[in-house]
Order: C-alpha cells, then sequence, then structure tokens
C-alpha cells in the first residue's frame, strides 16, 4: 500500500532529478532548438510535479487519494526517476562527448519518452473516465517496452570472456608499470568527482560558480 507521505518524499526526489537534468541540458553543449524543447517539456514536468503534489497534499477531491491511482502514480514517478537518472548519465559533464549522438540521444529517444510523461502526469490531476483511463495504459504500455529494452540483457558471455582473457594478460604483464604509476600519484587525484556532494549541490542550482580545487596533475584542466 502506497502512503501519501511516501508519495510526497518520491515527488521531492523526481523534481530534484529533473533541476539536475534541466541544468545538465543548459550547458550549450546541444542543439540550441532540441535542447530548449527538452528544457521547456522539463519546465512543464516540474510544475506538473508541484501540482501533484500540493493536490494528494489536500486531498479535495476523493479521487486525489484514491489508492489504486496512488499506486499507479508511484510506479510512473519511479520510471521517471529512473529516465531523469539516465539522461543525468548521458549528458552530464563526461557523459557522451559525440555532438551527433547527444543529438539523437534527445531527439530520438528522451524528448519522446519526456512528452509521454508529461501526458501521465496531467492525466494523474484528472478525474476517472473512459477516455482517460484508455489512454493512460497506452501510454503506460509503451513506456513498459521502453523501460523492458533498457533493462534487458544484452550480455554476450563469449565476447566477454575473449575480453576478460585479453584484458586479464595484458594487466599482469602491465602490473608492476600500474602500481608504481599509482603508487606515485599525488594526493588529491584520483577522486571520483561526479560523486561529490559539492558537484552535485551545483548541478541542484544551489550555486553559480563550482570551484575545483587541486594540486598539479589533479586533473582540473582537464575536468574544464
Amino acid at each position: 500500500m502506497v502512503e501519501v507521505s511516501e508519495l510526497r518524499g518520491d515527488l521531492v526526489q523526481v523534481t530534484q532529478s529533473t533541476r539536475i537534468v534541466m541544468r545538465c541540458l543548459s550547458t550549450g553543449r546541444d542543439s540550441q532548438e532540441t535542447s530548449q524543447k527538452a528544457l521547456t517539456l522539463l519546465a512543464d514536468i516540474l510544475d506538473l510535479l508541484y501540482r501533484i503534489k500540493e493536490q494528494i497534499s489536500w486531498g479535495e477531491e476523493k479521487w486525489h487519494v484514491d489508492r489504486s491511482r496512488l499506486v499507479a502514480l508511484a510506479e510512473m514517478l519511479s520510471w521517471l526517476n529512473s529516465s531523469m537518472k539516465s539522461i543525468e548519465l548521458y549528458f552530464q559533464p563526461g557523459g557522451v562527448s559525440v555532438a551527433y549522438f547527444r543529438k539523437h540521444l534527445l531527439e530520438r529517444t528522451f524528448l519522446p519518452r519526456l512528452e509521454q510523461y508529461k501526458i501521465l502526469l496531467l492525466l494523474a490531476m484528472q478525474p476517472d473516465s473512459e477516455e482517460r483511463s484508455c489512454l493512460e495504459e497506452e501510454i503506460r504500455y509503451t513506456l513498459r517496452l521502453a523501460r523492458g529494452v533498457d533493462c534487458g540483457s544484452t550480455v554476450d558471455l563469449q565476447f566477454e570472456e575473449d575480453a576478460l582473457g585479453i584484458t586479464s594478460r595484458l594487466c599482469s604483464e602491465q602490473f608492476i608499470g600500474l602500481a608504481d604509476l599509482c603508487n606515485r600519484r599525488l594526493k588529491g587525484s584520483c577522486n571520483w568527482f561526479f560523486d561529490h556532494t559539492e558537484y552535485r549541490r551545483w548541478l541542484l542550482g544551489t550555486f553559480k560558480t563550482l570551484y575545483c580545487v587541486g594540486p598539479p596533475g589533479a586533473g582540473k584542466t582537464f575536468l574544464s
């Protein structure tokens, strides 16, 4: 059973993920037309998330807090959050860098999906009707298929075994050299930057400028 308090927490989480994605797509690295479409959709989704949170909090209508609808909303929010994480992964600094692939990922994969999520959020704010139920089920079916493709296993076990054999041999041959490089690395380097709390706060828009402090050779120039 889904509680309203849990849903409010989910809405807050998805809202934060949406704001991060908007920051990732505002870097100017993508086609202006494509990125503007995505940012417009994300702004609409953000507004709908706030409105739905207010709607279920007040519960002015009975269907606002209907159990079956709350369960469906919780499932959809988990899908939306997963999609936001995927967009962040591909479009954050250090993600996909080739403009052609970024453009096609946005246009052919994520823009249609964002449009579908926007429609589902709009439907979540409407009272029950046959037309609403049919349209919602149709869109949810499409999103389930897309999610199945995203999560499906496509691992070629033979290829993985061959690759492991090659890389293991190479790593063994170069182990002493690699160990020496690791031992001689500069203090403060080799940290995973994208998991740092200050970077996450910058993505959320807490502040405009992100300062990267580190010794020579830590990778500041490469990062910028």
